[in-house]
Formats: C-alpha cells, structure tokens, sequence
C-alpha cells in the first residue's frame, strides 16, 4: 500500500469517527428533546434526572390546570342553563361574555337587545329601515334567550367563567415551561456531551512522511 493510499484510508477512518460521533450526539441531544432528562442519564449524568422530575411535575400541573377549566367551564354552563334560561349547547366566546355583560337579551333596561336598538336609533336616526336591518343583524333572536334571575347569580357565573379562564391561563403558562425544559435539557445534553469528550482523534505526519491516525485519551 504505498502514501497515497494510506492516507486516503486514514482520511475515511478519520471521517467515519467524526461522523460516529456526531451522530452520537445527535442521538443523546434527540433524547433530550423528546424527553427532559433522557439524554443526560444516557450519557451517565445524574442532572437528567432534575430535568426528568421537573417534566413530569409539569405535565401534572397541566393535566390539573386543564381539568379545572374544563369542569368550572361546564359548571358555568349548567349554572347559566339553571338561572338564566339558556338552551344547553356550545356557544362563542362572544355569546358567553354577553351573558356576562348584560342581565336578558331582551328590549327591556338592561337588555341586550335593548342596546342593539339604542346603536341602530343612534347610527340612523333618520332611517327606520337601517334601524331595522341593523337590528336584525345583531339581535338575538329567542333561540339565544336568556334572562336571570337577579345580577347576583349573572356576577357569581362571570366568577366562575373568569375562573375557567385562569386555569385554561395556567395551562398555557406551564405549556411554555414545559417547551423552555425541553429546550434546556437540549443545552444542558450538549454542555455535558463537550465536557465529557476525552477523546481527541487527528492525523498526524510521522518523521518519514507517513501519516498516522493518532488519538490523546485525557483523564
């Protein structure tokens, strides 16, 4: 095997050693990502396990958070089917804060409607057909109903809806610390891989001209 060729034979295993190890440390930085903790303990780091128990602590803190919403959000339903008259079913957003806001959807003081005619009779004072159409776009209609019974029981369902959106509010909070811990195992795998790599492997002339694949193993 003459010069030329040993080279080319150390140059490739040179390569495939870099790319071994690269790949090594994509896998352990994959691991991480996937799960919190994975990669650290792969690689024999006790840190993992910060990230591992923090993941799971999170991931119960959502389940809890979004759970409380769910059930304060169907208590809130059923609360308003109880004292405000609605038809049970899936509403907007809209809908709901205008159970909120107003004490009926009717034409009395305090109505919804009411205000909907006040806007129609105050946008065209001088066109009873546009207060019309505009009246009839914005209205409820019977089948959107509501009227309760007194504004306590309307100020105790907008604690409850408020409480709903607090812990739906919580729930996302703690989504982004569980992405930011994804996140951080990352970093803290690839800080961990660097200082753990004691290795060195590089191409070295000998004094004949021959090169030679050389390693340094540090302690």
């Amino acid at each position: 095997m003459n010069t030329a060729s040993k080279t080319l034979l150390l140059l490739i295993l040179l390569a495939l050693a870099t790319t071994c190890g690269a790949a090594n440390t994509r896998l352990v930085l994959l691991r991480s990502l996937v799960i919190p903790g994975w990669g650290e303990l792969s690689m024999g780091d006790p840190s993992g396990y910060v990230f591992l128990t923090t993941e799971v602590m999170l991931w119960a803190g959502r389940y809890y958070f979004t759970n409380e919403s769910d059930i304060t959000e169907s208590a809130a339903h059923d609360f308003a089917v109880q004292w405000s008259g609605i038809r049970p079913g899936n509403y907007d957003e809209d809908y709901w804060l205008d159970l909120v806001r107003y004490d009926s959807s009717g034409y009395d003081a305090g109505g919804y409607n009411e205000s909907v005619l006040r806007d129609a009779l105050s946008r065209y004072p001088d066109d009873p057909e546009a207060q019309q159409a505009y009246i009839d776009e914005h209205a409820y209609s019977d089948m959107y109903a509501w009227d309760w019974v007194d504004r306590e029981h309307r100020a105790r369902f907008s604690s409850m809806r408020s409480d709903a959106s607090q812990y739906s509010d919580y729930a996302k909070t703690v989504t982004g610390i569980i992405v930011a811990n994804h996140l951080l195992s990352v970093l803290n795998t690839l800080r961990s891989a660097r200082s753990r790599q004691r290795l060195e492997v590089g191409v070295q002339m000998q004094t004949d001209g021959t090169p030679c694949l050389a390693g340094t193993l540090h302690f």
